[in-house]
């Protein structure tokens, strides 16, 4: 995933409603705080209150588990979670992957 990628908003409703408070990765993780999310409780799609908030991406790829709970033994599952989250991104796979195809930055993950 690029910078682009990671900044781009998603668009919960798939293009069928109004967007409000579309969210990306860079919602939550803020450059300018190590990745990570001052905020008390992260917000997800249409502004949703999500029980944690974001930790820093800073030095994950060292990690052994994954989120506040350790629910994700890899870096690689870790990713997935928030992306097909419905309160968090609510992306599905198979648009992240043709979001991924269509990027003019080809990633050998998803060739």
């Amino acid at each position: 995933m690029d910078q682009e990628q990671f900044e781009r908003p998603h668009d919960p409703t798939n293009g069928l409603g109004p967007v409000f408070n579309a969210t990306s990765c860079a919602s939550c993780h803020h450059l300018e705080l190590a990745f990570a999310d001052t905020a008390r409780l992260s917000s997800g799609v249409r502004g949703r209150h999500l029980s944690r908030n974001a930790p820093t991406l800073l030095n994950r790829a060292y990690g052994k588990t994954f989120f506040w709970d350790g629910r994700a033994a890899s870096l690689e599952a870790g990713v997935l979670l928030p992306i097909e989250n419905p309160d968090e991104l609510a992306l599905p796979l198979d648009r992240l992957v043709a979001r991924l195809r269509a990027s003019p930055v080809p990633s050998a993950a998803v060739s």
